[in-house]
């Protein structure tokens, strides 16, 4: 139980630094091309996948930060 515990911290403390090292590097949010099917995860600024759109279209994160807001969220 504490090793998951230890882990999922672990793992919170890579994405936040992983977010703040995007977050200084990048402008304040991505760019946003709808109209071509491009849209931009506004953690990480990586694009989010088409099929992902196709099922969320409204999403805001890619896969893996959707992930860990999701694992935050049960902590």
């Amino acid at each position: 139980m504490a090793d998951d515990i230890d882990r999922a911290h672990e793992l919170e403390e890579l994405h936040r630094a992983a977010a703040l090292k995007a977050r200084l590097t990048r402008k304040p949010y991505p760019p946003q091309d709808i109209e071509c099917g491009k849209v931009f995860c506004i953690d990480c600024g990586d694009e989010v996948p088409p099929a992902r759109l196709n099922v969320e279209p409204e999403t805001p994160w890619c896969v893996e930060c959707q992930g860990y807001h999701e694992l935050k969220d049960r902590c």
